[in-house]
C-alpha cells in the first residue's frame, strides 16, 4: 500500500532544502508535500515541492520557512513510555485532482467567491419515491479547494446513510489528502461503516475530520494539521467543536450531544497542529452520576 504520511528521522532546518524521511515512500519529483510545525505554532507548518528522491533523502525545490524536528526514533521519558515528537510529512499530490473552481466568468481570487468551493457529497437521497444510495470508494484521490464556508456544504461529506446503502456500505477513503478546505475536511454524518486509512488533511477552515452520529466508522493512520477557522466567541472552542479529531460530538446544527457512535474507532492517527483541539470526544453527559 502506498505511504501517504510519516516523520522526519532528522531536523531539517530552516533555509534547508532537503529532509531526511523515517520510512520508505514512492514519492516522486514533482509532488507537492506538507511539513507539521516543529515547535509550538501551528502556523508554521508548510508545503513543499519535491525537486528529487534518493532513498529516504528528500530535495525541496526551494529552502523551507521554518525548522522542522526530527530524530532516528521517538523519544523515551523517565517512566519508560514512548514519546513521539518528530515532525510529520505528508504527501498532497495524486494523480486524481478534484478542485474547487470559480464559476465561469468569475476570475480566481475574486472576492465574490471567497471561501466557496466544490461539495463532494455521498448521501442518501428519494426521488419519485425511490431512494438512492451513495457509495464512494476514494484511492489515491486528491481534494483541493472544497467546501463551502459558513454552511453544512464541507469539502468531502458522507451524509444521511442511515441504512449502509443498503445493509452494506462499502464507502472508503484511502491515500487520500485533502487540503485547503473552506469547511470541514471529511464529514461522516448518520452513515455507518465508512473506512479513512492514510488520509492526509490540511489546511481546514473547520475540523480536519468529523463524525457525528455514525456507528462503526474507522479513522486509521491519519495526518491532520491545520485547523484556522477562529472560535465565534474566544476561549469557546472546544464548544464550537474545532478539532484536528471531531469523534462522536456536538451537532451544531440540532444544538445537542449526538448519541455515542457504537464501534467507532480513532487509531494510529496523528493530531499534528490546529489553532483549537487536537482531538474532541463528546460521550455520555460527564454531570450524570455513574457507578
Amino acid at each position: 500500500s502506498m505511504t501517504t504520511w510519516g516523520r522526519l528521522a532528522a531536523t531539517a532546518a530552516a533555509g534547508s532544502t532537503s529532509a531526511v524521511l523515517a520510512m520508505d515512500v514512492d514519492w516522486k519529483a514533482g509532488d507537492r508535500v506538507v511539513l507539521a510545525a516543529g515547535g509550538h505554532d501551528p502556523d508554521e507548518a508548510e508545503v513543499a515541492v519535491i525537486a528529487a528522491v534518493s532513498g529516504r533523502a528528500l530535495t525541496f525545490a526551494a529552502p523551507l520557512k521554518f525548522a522542522h524536528f526530527g530524530a532516528p526514533a521517538a523519544a523515551t521519558t523517565a517512566d519508560g513510555k514512548r514519546v513521539e515528537v518528530r515532525s510529520e510529512i505528508g504527501l498532497l499530490s495524486h494523480n486524481v485532482r478534484i478542485e474547487g473552481a470559480p464559476p465561469r466568468g468569475v476570475p480566481p481570487g475574486s472576492p465574490a467567491v471567497a471561501g466557496w468551493g466544490c461539495h463532494v457529497r455521498v448521501a442518501q437521497v428519494v426521488a419519485g419515491g425511490v431512494i438512492y444510495s451513495g457509495v464512494a470508494e476514494l484511492s489515491a484521490v486528491e481534494i483541493a479547494g472544497c467546501g463551502q464556508e459558513a454552511t453544512a456544504r464541507h469539502a468531502l461529506h458522507f451524509e444521511r446513510m442511515p441504512s449502509g446503502g443498503g445493509g452494506g456500505n462499502t464507502s472508503y477513503v484511502r491515500g487520500v489528502s485533502v487540503h485547503s478546505s473552506h469547511s470541514v475536511g471529511i464529514m461522516v454524518k448518520d452513515t455507518p461503516g465508512v473506512v479513512i486509512s492514510g488520509a492526509v488533511v490540511h489546511v481546514s477552515r473547520g475540523s480536519s475530520v468529523a463524525v457525528v452520529r455514525s456507528d462503526r466508522v474507522l479513522v486509521d493512520n491519519t495526518l491532520a494539521l491545520s485547523v484556522y477557522q477562529r472560535a465565534v466567541t474566544p476561549g469557546w472552542e472546544i464548544n464550537e467543536v474545532l478539532a484536528n479529531f471531531e469523534m462522536c460530538v456536538y451537532d451544531l446544527e440540532t444544538d445537542a450531544v449526538t448519541p455515542p457512535c457504537e464501534g467507532t474507532v480513532l487509531r494510529d492517527s496523528a493530531a499534528a497542529g490546529s489553532r483549537h483541539t487536537g482531538v474532541v470526544l463528546y460521550a455520555d453527559d460527564c454531570t450524570a452520576a455513574t457507578g
